[in-house]
C-alpha cells in the first residue's frame, strides 16, 4: 500500500538530492501558493525566518484555506481574473515546512518526524504569513475574460491578531503575473527568444479547446480519500484509519 500517493518517499528523495546544493528546500502541494510577505523574494524571506531564533532545522507555514472561481472554458481563462475572485474563508488546515537541509535527513509529507540532535522547528505566526491554499474553486461555465482586475485580494488569515486591509498581492504583482502567463519563449535553432501572447500561439490555441471541462478521476479519488481517510482524520476517530492510498479506491464506484 502507498501512503498518500508516495509523497513521503518522493520528497525526501528530493531532500537528498538537493542536500548539498541548496540553501533551502520548500514542500508544498500544487494547490498551495506561498507568496513572500516579509522579502520580495523566496531566499530573504527563508533567511529572515531561519536566523530569527537559533538552531532552526526547519520552518512550518501554516495552510489557510481561500475559495476562488476561474473559467470552466479553459480558452476564457484568466490568471488576473483568478486571483481577484480569492477571498480566504478564515479556516487553517496542518501546513507545509521548508527545510534547511544540513539538518533535516528525511521528512513526512507535513513535517519530518525526527530531526538532529539540538535543533527544533519555527513555527510562522499566521498573521506574519501562511500559505495560501486554494482549496475550494469554483469552474464558472458563464466567465468570459476580462481585461481589468476586479478587486485586489485581502489578506485575511484565521489570525487572533488584529485584521488589517494588506493585500495578498498588489494589482502591479497580478499585472506582472498575467503578463508572464501570457508569455512564452521560443528558441530558434541559434537561441534567440520572442516573447509572444500565449492566449494567441497557434499551438496553444489548438490545445485549449481539448482541454477537459470535468475532472472525474480528481472527482472520484477526492471522494475516495475523504470516505477511507479525512471523515475519520477531522472527527478524531484516528483509530479506525487504514494506510490512505489510491489502491484502496475502487474508483468505478466514484463515477456516475
Amino acid at each position: 500500500n502507498v501512503e498518500f500517493r508516495n509523497q513521503a518517499a518522493a520528497q525526501t528523495d528530493c531532500l537528498l538530492q538537493y542536500k548539498e546544493s541548496a540553501n533551502y528546500v520548500s514542500f508544498v502541494d500544487l494547490d498551495d501558493v506561498l507568496i513572500p510577505r516579509l522579502a520580495g523574494n523566496y531566499l530573504d524571506e527563508f533567511a529572515h525566518l531561519f536566523n530569527s531564533m537559533p538552531n532552526v532545522a526547519y520552518i512550518h507555514y501554516a495552510k489557510e484555506n481561500v475559495r476562488l472561481k476561474t473559467a470552466k472554458n479553459p480558452g476564457s481563462f484568466s490568471l488576473k481574473q483568478m486571483l481577484g475572485t480569492i477571498q480566504f474563508e478564515r479556516v487553517s488546515e496542518t501546513g507545509k515546512l521548508v527545510a534547511d537541509p544540513r539538518y533535516v535527513n528525511a521528512t513526512w509529507i507535513h513535517f519530518p518526524l525526527a530531526i538532529m540532535n539540538g535543533m527544533e522547528r519555527y513555527v510562522v505566526p499566521n498573521n506574519v504569513n501562511a500559505i495560501t491554499h486554494l482549496k475550494h474553486m469554483i469552474l464558472d461555465v458563464q466567465s468570459s475574460r476580462l481585461t481589468d482586475l476586479l478587486t485586489v485580494p485581502t489578506y485575511n488569515p484565521s489570525s487572533d491578531e488584529i485584521k488589517t486591509d494588506a493585500p495578498l498581492l498588489t494589482k502591479l504583482d497580478i499585472e506582472e503575473l498575467q503578463n508572464d502567463f501570457e508569455s512564452k519563449i521560443i528558441f530558434f535553432k541559434v537561441v534567440k527568444p520572442h516573447v509572444s501572447r500565449m492566449a494567441r500561439l497557434p499551438e496553444v490555441a489548438r490545445v485549449f479547446p481539448k482541454l477537459p471541462k470535468r475532472f472525474s478521476y480528481l472527482e472520484a479519488i477526492s471522494r475516495c480519500y475523504e470516505d477511507t481517510y479525512y471523515k475519520f482524520h477531522y472527527s478524531g476517530r484516528v483509530n479506525e484509519i487504514k494506510c490512505p492510498g489510491p489502491d484502496r479506491c475502487v474508483v468505478g464506484f466514484y463515477f456516475f
